[in-house]
């Protein structure tokens, strides 16, 4: 496992990794937020957060 520390300095951005599987079925769709603990650090997930029906990845 990576483990650095770093600082993100206002106005960067940084791209990470994780390493979660996600199946939608084909009847539904689904979206992901972040959870309070991120966004009261100022954090935020990429506007890539909403999955069609039937979406595995």
């Amino acid at each position: 496992m990576f483990k650095e520390e770093f600082w993100i300095q206002p106005k960067e951005s940084i791209l990470i990794q994780t390493h979660e599987f996600i199946t939608v079925t084909d009847n539904m769709s689904a979206r992901i937020n972040e959870k309070y603990g991120v966004i009261s650090l100022g954090l935020i997930i990429s506007p890539a957060h909403y999955m069609n029906p039937g979406y595995q990845g």
